[in-house]
């Protein structure tokens, strides 16, 4: 059972194609996790400094003006809508958050499986180049046990033809 050298070497050139490919993206992924991380990070701080500071506003709105009647009220249900629509965009922004830090947990495990999937390509590396060595071995040790076999038969040869090799 002998392997095409040529066919070995292209199954080696794309297994190392394969792992540079993996390694890759490991990296992107990991990347793209981190920045998405740090941008949804951004955008929850930014939201919650810009709803103290709407709620500080509204509240001194609310004290300086003290209208009358139904204005007044007019007033406060707008406000309260703002603070409404304001804390739904915290709570969507949270969401986002969580979903960025779930995809950076599924990034991870993606990375350990490639990992692992490297380890095993290593060790049927390994394997496929003892497979080959004990290959050789045994063909270098068939091909002298040939050379042994020929080296007797062309002794009992001249054995059995004794007169005619003395007269040679």
């Amino acid at each position: 059972m002998s392997e095409d050298p040529e066919a070995t070497k292209q199954l080696m050139a794309e297994k190392d194609a394969l792992v540079h490919q993996m390694m890759t993206e490991i990296q992107t992924l990991q990347k793209n996790a981190s920045e998405k991380e740090k941008t949804f990070c951004k955008d929850l701080e930014d939201l919650k400094d810009e709803r103290v500071s709407n709620n500080q506003q509204l509240v001194t709105k609310h004290q300086a003006e003290e209208e009358p009647g139904e204005q007044h009220q007019d007033k406060i249900r707008e406000q309260d809508k703002e603070k409404e629509a304001l804390e739904k965009e915290v709570e969507e922004l949270e969401a986002k958050l969580q979903s960025a830090e779930t995809l950076s947990g599924c990034q991870e495990k993606k990375v350990k499986q490639l990992t692992e999937l490297k380890s095993q390509v290593i060790e049927t590396d390994t394997t496929q180049k003892q497979v080959e060595t004990n290959k050789l071995l045994q063909e270098e040790n068939s091909t002298a046990a040939q050379r042994r076999e020929g080296a007797q038969s062309g002794s009992s040869v001249e054995k059995s033809y004794p007169q005619r090799s003395r007269l040679m």
